[in-house]
């Protein structure tokens, strides 16, 4: 169990196989309900969610998904791309491929979600409205929170490496 902080971007929005480029104004999200991800956008990824014991692997980008705790949400292994999924508040969470994360926390003033494995970026402005603080924990008791700005995590649970890129 440890934390790394990695100084290079590059790594966690991966220009080299281009999975995210990211946008130094980004566009405003609609409002979104508490308890609710909107699926922003969806580039050349498909995912899958897990809730309640059932799986949902038909959501569209537009879509709005309830959020429940335990809720699992998986990547595709095969394809070069990334899913942004929209949270109340403006936040917006960057996932990458062969990529799975577990919805812990969801309070008004709190977000967590658990990395099993792969990459994420979140972005979470200073003036958001809706949500406090945003909190990525892996299996081995690592974590990373931000509150007003962007941060990239990295998990490999064969490792246990667990990285963290803030800007």
């Amino acid at each position: 169990m440890g934390v790394c902080i990695f100084g290079l971007t590059a790594f966690f929005i991966g220009r080299g196989s281009g999975w995210f480029t990211p946008s130094l104004t980004p566009p405003t999200l609609p409002a979104i309900e508490f308890s609710q991800i909107l699926i922003t956008d969806k580039k050349n990824l498909d995912f899958s969610m897990e809730s309640n014991g059932s799986v949902v692997d038909n959501i569209q980008t537009g879509d709005f998904i309830d959020m429940v705790i335990g809720s699992t949400i998986q990547t595709s292994k095969d394809q070069d791309g990334y899913l942004q999924l929209g949270f109340p508040g403006q936040a917006s969470l960057f996932v990458a491929k062969d990529t799975e994360l577990v919805l812990q926390e969801h309070t008004e003033t709190n977000t967590g979600v658990q990395l099993n494995r792969g990459r994420v970026i979140m972005k979470l402005p200073k003036s958001n409205q809706g949500i406090g603080e945003f909190t990525i924990t892996s299996p081995n008791q690592d974590w990373a929170m931000i509150n007003g700005s962007v941060m990239g995590v990295y998990f490999n649970p064969v490792s246990g490496e667990f990285y963290i890129d803030c800007l």
